[in-house]
């Protein structure tokens, strides 16, 4: 048995990506501590719970849980990861998330003032990004807006070992700006709800490989 390390995106549901995963695959999914104020992604990751993941066979990364598990990486480059739905470089953000000054706004606004502003963006919106609101509201102010400012500064490129899934139609992490990746056709930002058949194809090939290269 195999353990697969999953960091999902903040507020995610650990459920929707266990079931898609094959019976030879137990899980171990990361649980988001409260981060300082102004703590770096490096930093953070030295934290117990982020160094517990090193110990699996894979890692899994969804939406801002890319990250980490890339930060992981830097140690461990040769560890298999998988990562779906992401945006690993600030080149690969919506372009009014790269507007000059975004990232000293988000530095000095307050994390409800920062909430705000995202629920009246996510009600203006239609689609999946409206539907997008009720998982923001799940997520700690504060946990959100460092997660936002990390992402503004994020410059990752992926390492050997690394498959990566994105969805053709997401409307967070456009298709145009996103990097080498596997595709789903039509595909939107939560794949593995929308999309579940297609994402369990994709992790039943890739863990295989990666469950191959162990024996």
């Amino acid at each position: 048995m195999k353990k697969l390390g999953i960091f999902l995106g903040i507020g995610g549901d650990e459920r929707a990506i266990r079931r898609l995963l094959p019976n030879d695959w137990e899980t171990d999914c990361f649980t988001w501590p409260t981060p300082h104020k102004n703590e770096s992604l490096k930093s953070y990751c030295l934290r117990p719970e982020a160094r517990r993941m090193l110990k699996c066979d894979a890692l899994l990364g969804f939406s801002f849980g890319a990250l980490p598990v890339l930060e992981l990486l830097a140690e461990q480059p040769q560890k298999p990861a998988l990562l779906i739905s992401c945006a690993i470089h600030r080149n690969e953000l919506p372009w009014h998330l790269r507007l000059p000054g975004s990232a000293f706004f988000l530095g000095h606004c307050s994390p409800q003032m920062i909430r705000k502003a995202v629920n009246r963006f996510l009600e203006s919106s239609s689609g999946e990004k409206a539907k997008l609101k009720g998982i923001v509201e799940g997520i700690p102010p504060e946990l959100h807006q460092w997660a936002m400012l990390v992402s503004l500064h994020a410059r990752y490129q992926l390492p050997p070992n690394t498959y990566r899934l994105h969805g053709e139609s997401d409307p967070l992490f456009p298709k145009d700006r996103i990097g080498t990746s596997d595709w789903v056709p039509g595909g939107k930002h939560l794949l593995i709800r929308d999309s579940a058949d297609e994402v369990r194809n994709w992790l039943d090939v890739k863990l295989h490989l990666i469950s191959s290269s162990y024996a």
